[in-house]
């Protein structure tokens, strides 16, 4: 149960990545949001690459898209600092996602609103 509470927070935080990259201005969002995507898979390698394996570092493969590898390995202490460090991510993800929602919001209503001539 722990480590699908984990792994739900992973995939919550590459989903708010993607929804900020969606609300950018730039022409290439789309291709921006799959690079991101594709980024899921990329910490695991590169752990592995440095030889930084669950037994050895459980605390960074907590982080990864496969967090239910690290949990045999990992302390109570280290779960719990993983926990709160995957929360917080979320809770600047989603204070920052509502802000561009807010703005948005904004800019849609001014164009809805008569305007009045004075």
């Amino acid at each position: 149960l722990l480590g699908l509470l984990m792994h739900m927070n992973v995939i919550l935080i590459f989903a708010g990545l993607v929804q900020l990259i969606s609300f950018a201005k730039t022409p290439q969002r789309v291709f921006y949001a799959v690079i991101t995507l594709g980024m899921i898979f990329l910490p695991p390698f590169i752990l592995s690459y440095l030889s930084l394996t669950p037994e050895k570092n459980p605390g960074l493969w907590l982080f990864s898209a496969f967090p239910l590898m690290a949990l045999p390995q990992a302390s109570a202490t280290t779960i719990f600092m993983g926990l709160l460090g995957q929360w917080g991510l979320l809770g600047l993800l989603i204070w920052k996602l509502r802000g561009q929602l807010i703005l948005a919001g904004k800019s849609a209503s001014k164009e809805l609103l008569p305007q009045h001539v004075s």
